[in-house]
Formats: C-alpha cells, sequence, structure tokens
C-alpha cells in the first residue's frame, strides 16, 4: 500500500500557471508545448548552368537527347532544387549541347567527381 501510494504521488498534476516557456520547469510525466512538422520531401539539386530557360536535357532510351520541362522551386548559390518534372535517376547534362535537338544521338559518360562536387555544394560544403 505504500508503494501504491508513492507512485500515485510522484506522478501528481501540478497546478498550471500561465509562464513564458522559458520558465517551464520540465518533470517527469509533464508535456511540454511542442510544434511538428513533417519532414521536408527529398528534392533534386542541379547546377545552375544544367538549366536551360526551364529545361534540362537528358540521356534517353538508346543515348538519343530528350529535352524535359521542370519546375523549378529556387535558386541559390549556383544551384537549382527542382521542384517537379524530373525523377531521381534520371541522367541529366551538365554540358551546354548546342544545338540541342531533340532525339540526336549522345556519347554519354559519367562524371563521379562532378556528381561528388554537387552532392557537396547541396549538403552546403563549399565547392
Amino acid at each position: 500500500v505504500i508503494t501504491t501510494a508513492a507512485v500515485f504521488s510522484f506522478f501528481q498534476v501540478l497546478p498550471h500557471h500561465p509562464v513564458g516557456i522559458s520558465e517551464v520547469p520540465l518533470t517527469l510525466g509533464s508535456t511540454p508545448p511542442l510544434s511538428l512538422a513533417p519532414a521536408p520531401a527529398p528534392r533534386l539539386v542541379l547546377p545552375r548552368a544544367a538549366l536551360h530557360e526551364g529545361w534540362l536535357y537528358l540521356v534517353g532510351p538508346e543515348d538519343r537527347l530528350q529535352r524535359r520541362q521542370v519546375s523549378v522551386a529556387f535558386e541559390q548559390d549556383g544551384l537549382v532544387v527542382i521542384d517537379e518534372g524530373l525523377e531521381e535517376g534520371a541522367q541529366v547534362i551538365l554540358d551546354d549541347i548546342v544545338p540541342a535537338i531533340e532525339g540526336m544521338a549522345l556519347s554519354p559518360a559519367q562524371d563521379a567527381q562532378a556528381a561528388a562536387d554537387l552532392a557537396t555544394r547541396a549538403a552546403g560544403g563549399n565547392k
């Protein structure tokens, strides 16, 4: 019986007095006020130079050039964040192709260093 009485007094509800957040004492069993928001959705980040007046050049089937119109969420420090129009895993052409003719044959080459530099910059690092 003594153990039960001790447990109830330990979780006793204290009277509420409106005070500032910094003055609220946190005690075991209390619930601090929290605002929760969903985690931001992952977004695709590319160098600004890969965007051509709202269009990206992609390596399509059979190594043919595809042009894809995209929506840009925002630009910052030479990077663009793509909001819509591009799926993860798409092969984006970073070079400026002149002339860029839909369906033209390409000889794509992966640039591991450019991908690593972009990942560093997108994460807030310097490059």
